[in-house]
């Protein structure tokens, strides 16, 4: 059976019909509306190359079969297989106490045989091209001098110019000032994802003695703007919302401060029962079709103040997969605990390895397998985001549910 691929877009203007593959970057023209009907009864699929438009469609590899979209596949995990993501947690502590936070606070600190076993699992790397590491916690920012450690080595093993080294954080902001950033930066540190809850801002997201912090974050985000535009970085805006959330002149005044600086970024997401205790004290948005419709509402409002939009599924090979998905992609815990996911971080099927007293790596390939295995169904071929999700959108939601096929929509039920 040979069939179009997702990854081929069908395209037209005044002059006529295209074909373009995203991934070969190859476009061909289709001239006339017999030519154009064939098309279109291609797309469900021929069992054979019996006429010359169809040879010619196979040959610009647009019309192919599933061996020789399985080779194309096959090609494409092999590259991503020499990516390698870490996500680190140097300390499971943090200064705030958000009440739809999961993770129970811990007063645990990377140790130094464990940072010191990061820094040999990173040099170590001979078949790894590219470098991602995604400082998490906890609250990373207490941690400056194991960040600084780390980072350092990554930048001397792979080239940050090249877009061999990446580095991105998560954090509450409130330590995040001017100068600390700039530190950060220069140890290539170049995004962060920082939320800021709207008007209700310091009812959710307190300091652990209760004090508000709406007014720090905001005033070291406005000092980090002031940076010159050669300093390149990518800022990212959260705003988690509850039920019945349709204020939108947060953002507002959101793009009075930031909205002409295109460094900044706003992004929206509907608090979920992700674990914990303090979440049940909450209202969240109650059904599938409310966090559709509310979401909707408020990432339609944000567009159209001319805020550029992060999209779900990025255009290149696995940028709508998450990191779990990933072969040579791990969460390593403060307490030296090896793990695939940042949400399920006291579920037993997420626990992969450890690090030991002695800076040993030890990691279970048959339970990391689990994660990243390939689970493409036939129905995903002809889908548009088929190479940038390959099925891995949420390996958790799987493993979780056994379901074996899932999607942007299952997702969504998930969370």
């Amino acid at each position: 059976m040979y069939f179009i691929p997702g990854y081929i877009y069908k395209e037209q203007d005044k002059k006529g019909t295209y074909l373009s593959s995203w991934l070969k970057e190859n476009r061909i023209q289709i001239e006339g509306k017999e030519e154009e009907s064939i098309i279109k009864n291609l797309e469900k699929g021929c069992p054979n190359l019996d006429t010359e438009i169809k040879k010619f469609l196979n040959e610009q590899e647009m019309l192919i079969s599933a061996e020789e979209f399985n080779n194309t596949l096959n090609q494409a995990v092999q590259a991503l297989d020499k990516t390698m993501i870490l996500t680190l947690m140097p300390t499971e502590a943090c200064n705030f106490r958000c009440p739809y936070c999961y993770e129970n606070h811990h007063a645990i600190t990377m140790n130094e045989s464990t940072v010191k076993a990061i820094k040999k699992m990173i040099q170590n790397q001979s078949e790894i091209q590219k470098l991602q590491i995604n400082w998490f916690g906890g609250e990373p920012t207490l941690c400056p001098q194991i960040i600084e450690e780390i980072n350092s080595l990554a930048m001397e093993k792979f080239d940050i110019n090249q877009e061999n080294f990446k580095s991105f954080m998560t954090t509450n902001g409130f330590l995040l000032t001017k100068e600390v950033f700039m530190r950060y930066y220069d140890l290539g540190v170049r995004t962060y994802q920082i939320t800021l809850d709207g008007w209700t801002h310091d009812k959710t997201r307190y300091l652990a003695s209760g004090e508000p912090t709406l007014d720090v974050i905001l005033n070291n985000l406005k000092e980090i703007k002031s940076l010159p535009k050669d300093y390149c970085f990518k800022i990212i805006l959260r705003y988690n919302i509850l039920e019945n959330n349709r204020d939108v002149s947060w953002y507002n005044y959101m793009n009075e401060i930031f909205g002409d600086d295109d460094r900044y970024y706003l992004t929206v997401f509907a608090v979920g029962d992700w674990g914990g205790e303090s979440v049940q004290s909450l209202k969240l948005l109650n059904s599938d079709q409310e966090k559709k419709e509310v979401l909707e509402y408020h990432k339609s409002y944000i567009k159209n103040l001319g805020f550029e939009e992060i999209p779900d599924y990025p255009d290149c090979v696995g940028g709508g997969m998450c990191h779990a998905a990933y072969k040579n992609g791990f969460v390593i815990r403060a307490n030296g605990k090896i793990q695939k996911c940042t949400v399920a971080l006291d579920n037993p099927v997420n626990d992969i390895g450890y690090i030991d007293e002695n800076g040993e790596v030890f990691i279970n390939d048959d339970k990391n397998y689990r994660w990243y295995k390939p689970d493409l169904k036939y129905s995903c071929y002809t889908c548009d985001k088929v190479l940038k999700c390959l099925n891995q959108k949420c390996p958790y939601s799987r493993l979780k549910t056994n379901n074996t096929k899932y999607c942007e929509n299952e997702m969504e039920r998930f969370l």
